[in-house]
């Protein structure tokens, strides 16, 4: 009997594993190890070791564009390199679907979301869930309501406690 050379694929599943985040600092949060697929669900992206993203800094484990800034949802990347000269980071951005990534990076996956006060200091929350379905606490409460007296149907915008996705 022969033993075929047949290649072992990874089928694509769009997982993620692990990667929780946490807040450390005012402006710090850190990663924990684990993988995802990337967002074109062609490559893995495997974190083995903690990082830390640091919101005063721009580019890998930082911000994708400029200092985080107040009152603003942040997305939460991990990017790699395809070429596997970088090394795994972390990036935080304002955008919800596509971010500014560094140098050579060319793979993202969002993993998370932060939450800016006025001061541009990251909320203290409580992330629960390791796959993709995740939720999230927040030590002070956010209030979209003041009042609520309307007697009729009346929109809310809650733009300021729900992150930016359709």
């Amino acid at each position: 009997m022969s033993n075929p050379q047949t290649p072992i694929v990874n089928a694509g599943l769009l997982y993620v594993n692990g990667l929780g985040i946490a807040k450390t600092a005012a402006k710090v949060i850190s990663m924990a190890t684990g993988a995802s697929r990337d967002s074109t669900n062609t490559n893995d992206i495997v974190l083995s070791s903690t990082l830390s993203i640091n919101g005063a800094n721009v580019g890998a484990n930082g911000v994708d564009v400029a200092a985080i800034v107040a009152s603003s949802f942040y997305a939460v990347y991990i990017i790699g390199d395809s070429t596997s000269n970088e090394s795994v980071a972390g990036l935080l951005s304002l955008s919800s679907s596509s971010p500014n990534l560094p140098g050579t990076y060319d793979m993202y996956r969002r993993v998370g979301w932060v939450l800016t006060d006025g001061s541009a200091n990251i909320l203290q929350f409580w992330q629960y869930g390791s796959g993709q379905a995740r939720m999230y606490y927040y030590d002070v409460g956010i209030s979209e309501l003041s009042g609520g007296s309307s007697t009729t149907f009346a929109a809310i915008d809650i733009a300021t406690s729900v992150p930016p996705l359709a």
